[in-house]
């Protein structure tokens, strides 16, 4: 059965790969990896034999391939939106959230609170970075990115809003407590919490003379 946690797991292994083997090739990385203010703008390989063959014209044409640097903000936009659709379909166990779990089947480790602190921090770092890219950091009005960025970008951002959660599937599954099962929960805490600030009052009288 498709698991999907290890296929996560497996495409965040190749996208790094692939970002490692790129880098160390020269005739990948001077057309692919840099962009924006590292990019030193369009491969210029015409002193190389590379660049009169044909698979140096299609890199070439890859490299093309672009898209405006300011682009960049779309990855917080789509991680914010994809934050905000799952914080909807886990509650309510939409059907995605249900197809999701479908593909999940090993028992996994994550509690509740856990699912709610990684989805409030995934949020809170694809808004943080969203505002930064709107008001912050600038881009230059011809700075580009390579599309195949773009595209994993997307992907990146996308998939990430379902691995800080689905390693929860097995408490998440379980019905959502209602606002009266909260307080319950709340009450029944009560004597525990009182008989910790009234700690003291079982403290005999002798031992705290000798501790004055």
């Amino acid at each position: 059965m498709l698991d999907l946690p290890v296929l996560l797991q497996s495409f965040y292994a190749l996208a790094a790969s692939s970002i490692l083997l790129t880098n160390s090739i020269p005739a990948l990385r001077n057309r692919f990896v840099s962009y924006g203010k590292t990019s030193t703008g369009s491969p210029s390989l015409a002193q190389s034999t590379e660049h009169v063959s044909s698979f140096g014209k299609l890199l070439d044409f890859g490299a093309t391939l672009t898209v405006p640097h300011h682009y960049f903000s779309h990855f917080y936009a789509v991680a914010i939106g994809c934050a905000f659709f799952w914080g909807w379909q886990i509650p309510t166990h939409g059907p995605m959230y249900q197809l999701v779990a479908s593909y999940s089947g090993r028992e996994r480790t994550m509690g509740i609170e856990q699912v709610v602190i990684t989805w409030l921090c995934f949020l809170a770092q694809a808004g943080r970075r969203l505002y930064e890219c709107l008001y912050v950091q600038k881009a230059g009005g011809n700075s580009r990115m390579w599309i195949g960025h773009y595209i994993v970008g997307i992907l990146f951002y996308s998939t990430m809003s379902i691995s800080v959660w689905v390693e929860g599937i097995s408490v998440t599954s379980l019905p959502f407590p209602s606002p009266a099962d909260w307080k319950q929960t709340q009450l029944k805490t009560l004597p525990s919490l009182q008989s910790l600030c009234n700690i003291s009052s079982t403290v005999p009288p002798s031992n705290l003379s000798s501790d004055s």
